[in-house]
């Protein structure tokens, strides 16, 4: 494993073909969506209030708060 630029600072190291491409060039980002398991769903009327028909998907809105 080449190791070299382990002690070097952040500003010392390059990565190559980085500034050459542009950031037009990079992707704007990757998702993730784990497949979902077809369970229990909601009524159609309780779907409607709640925003899914999918009682694990109906998670809480807290503002301000961390999940902790």
């Amino acid at each position: 494993m080449d190791c070299s630029c382990m002690n070097q600072s952040p500003s010392a190291i390059s990565c190559p073909n980085t500034l050459a491409a542009g950031i037009d060039q990079y992707p704007a980002g990757m998702g993730y969506v784990p497949w979902q398991q077809w369970g229990q769903t909601y009524t159609m009327e309780q779907a409607l209030y709640r925003g899914t028909i999918f009682p694990e998907l109906d998670l809480p809105f807290v503002m301000g708060r961390c999940g902790a």
